[in-house]
């Protein structure tokens, strides 16, 4: 089982409440956010949850390490009411912004908090910890890693989206190709070196593939196509609105045997 398009394409719509403009609330509330980046990884990772079928009435303790304004752990607090939800992140007005979001829409069974992955001290705490393109801003990843297994339930699962290295990424538009995330402390990562470090912290792989394909990676650009000018990219992003999404969505349809992206699934031994 994988997201529906519509799904995917109003996929963080809940965030219009954390915002004052009319024309924002409005477009995000029936269209989605205009960014891709988010939905495309987001998606990937849900599409790992619902492959693994759990039940909906069963009781399941989640953790979204470096939630952000937590479009995935508003999606699933929504469809699945008996699961106990938790997103951390370090960054205190991602975690405002969250806590409005889950308010709003009345979620009882998710709960936002400001915390570093390295300080977290659980055991046995989570059936499911997952993370979206984190990892590449830690410098102690192992310690982050560590404190993951420590945390999960023996069989316990994580879910991980990372960016594959710079120097292996490919761009498709010529103003792509000096592209660069300037807040990375490490160049991403490669599948071998990600595995060598998840088998060292007590994890085995249990299945990986390649996000941001030719088809993400499109979605992308078009999306950040001005990015040197924000004004005229959000203009652009607009416009392309529609199409790149249906670029997105391509891109999660299938398990890619290359991207620009990683996603990984494995499990505590």
């Amino acid at each position: 089982m994988k997201l529906e398009f519509f799904d995917f394409y109003k996929l963080g719509h809940e965030s219009h409440t954390i915002f004052k403009n009319y024309f924002a609330q409005t477009f995000i509330k029936y269209f989605g956010p205009l960014g891709i980046n988010a939905k495309i990884r987001s998606a990937h990772v849900l599409n790992n949850f619902l492959e693994m079928n759990i039940s909906r009435e069963s009781k399941v303790n989640t953790l979204d390490v470096g939630c952000g304004v937590a479009y995935v752990d508003i999606w699933l607090a929504r469809k699945y009411p008996n699961w106990n939800i938790i997103g951390i992140d370090i960054d205190s007005s991602a975690i405002n912004k969250a806590n409005i979001i889950k308010e709003s829409y009345s979620l009882t069974n998710v709960m936002f908090e400001q915390k570093n992955i390295l300080e977290l001290n659980l055991s046995d705490t989570f059936d499911i910890i997952y993370s979206m393109d984190v990892l590449e801003h830690i410098y102690d990843d192992l310690t982050a890693l560590k404190n993951i297994q420590l945390a999960l339930k023996k069989g316990g699962k994580l879910i991980l989206h990372l960016p594959l290295r710079y120097s292996l990424n490919f761009r498709l538009l010529p103003g792509f190709l000096n592209f660069k995330t300037i807040d990375h402390v490490r160049p991403e990562y490669t599948y071998k070196e990600i595995c060598e470090k998840l088998l060292s912290t007590g994890f085995v792989i249990e299945k990986h593939y390649f996000s941001y394909s030719v088809w993400g990676e499109l979605a992308f650009e078009l999306n950040y196509l001005f990015w040197r000018y924000p004004k005229i990219r959000m203009i652009f992003a607009f416009l392309s609105h529609f199409f790149s999404n249906i670029l997105g969505y391509i891109d999660l349809k299938k398990e890619n045997k290359y991207g620009n992206g990683l996603v990984i699934r494995a499990i505590k031994k």
